[in-house]
C-alpha cells in the first residue's frame, strides 16, 4: 500500500511548470547556501575577496606603467588563486546534492507528457550478447497509450522499438513481455509535470537515489525507455533549456539570500 505523497509529489501534481522551476530552484539556492556557510571560513573568503578586488584596482590604477601593470597581473591571478582556494571544498561539498537533485528534477522539468494524438518511441535495450532477432519479446499498451505499429528489431545496438499513440485522458502504460517476468512501465499523458524515466535492470543504489524504476532481476531487457517532447521554456519569444532557466533562477535565489543567510561565496 502507497503511503501519503509527500511534499514534492504534491508540488508536481497540482504546481505549474514555472512553480515548480521556482521551488526545486530555491531549494537548490537554500541548500548550496547552507552548504556553503557549514563547509567554508566566511572571514578567510571575504578577506581573498577583498584582496582579488585590491588588486585588481591596482592594475586599473597603474595601467599606464607597464612594469607595475606586469606585477599587477601576477598579483591578481595568484589573489584569485587563493580564492579558488577557500571555495573549492564547499563547491566540492555542493556538487553531489546538486547532481542528486538534477537527475530528479530533469525527467520533469525536461520533457512534458504526450499530447492526445501524439506518437513516439519505446525502447528496450536487451543485454548485450543476446541476439535480438531470436529475442521474444512484444509490447502491450493499456489506458491512454495504445501500441501502433510492429517491433523495429536493431541487431547492431540490440534494441527493439515500437511506435506510441497516446488517446484522450490522462495516464497510461506499457508492459513489456520477454522471457523474463512482465514489466509494465507508466507513460504519462495529458498535462502537468511528466517524470520521463527509463528504466533499468542494474545501477546499484544509484536507480533509487534518482529514482529510476528497476527491471526484474534475470530479465533479457537491460532498459527501457520512452521518448517524451522537450519542454520549451519562452522567455522573451525565445525558447530555451531547462538547464539555462534553472540556473539563472538559482544564481539569482542564491544572491538574494546569501546576506540573510550570512553567507560568504
Amino acid at each position: 500500500m502507497n503511503g501519503p505523497p509527500d511534499i514534492a509529489t504534491l508540488l508536481y501534481r497540482t504546481g505549474g511548470p514555472w512553480a515548480v522551476m521556482a521551488a526545486v530552484s530555491l531549494v537548490t539556492a537554500l541548500l548550496v547556501l547552507l552548504i556553503f556557510k557549514l563547509t567554508s571560513r566566511p572571514s578567510a573568503i571575504r578577506r581573498s575577496r577583498n584582496r582579488v578586488t585590491a588588486r585588481v584596482l591596482e592594475l586599473l590604477l597603474f595601467r599606464d606603467d607597464v612594469r607595475v601593470s606586469l606585477g599587477a597581473v601576477g598579483r591578481v591571478l595568484a589573489a584569485n588563486l587563493s580564492y579558488l582556494r577557500r571555495v573549492l571544498v564547499p563547491f566540492l561539498a555542493a556538487v553531489l546534492p546538486m547532481l542528486w537533485i538534477l537527475s530528479r528534477a530533469d525527467p520533469r522539468l525536461g520533457s512534458r507528457p504526450l499530447r492526445p494524438g501524439e506518437t513516439t518511441l519505446a525502447t528496450a535495450r536487451f543485454r548485450d550478447g543476446l541476439p535480438v532477432l531470436a529475442q521474444a519479446v512484444s509490447l502491450e499498451g493499456s489506458g491512454s497509450v495504445t501500441v501502433d505499429s510492429p517491433p523495429v528489431r536493431i541487431p547492431s545496438r540490440s534494441e527493439v522499438s515500437w511506435r506510441l499513440r497516446a488517446g484522450p485522458g490522462a495516464g497510461g502504460a506499457i508492459r513489456v513481455h520477454a522471457s523474463g517476468e512482465p514489466f509494465t512501465f507508466d507513460v504519462a499523458t495529458g498535462s502537468g509535470m511528466v517524470r520521463a524515466r527509463t528504466a533499468r535492470s542494474k545501477g546499484g543504489p544509484w536507480l533509487t537515489l534518482a529514482g529510476l524504476p528497476r527491471l526484474p532481476r534475470g530479465d533479457p531487457v537491460a532498459a527501457l525507455a520512452v521518448d517524451y517532447p522537450r519542454r520549451d521554456w519562452v522567455i522573451a519569444g525565445r525558447s530555451w533549456h531547462w538547464l539555462a532557466v534553472f540556473f539563472v533562477l538559482t544564481l539569482l535565489f542564491g544572491y538574494a539570500l546569501k546576506k540573510p543567510l550570512r553567507v560568504e561565496v
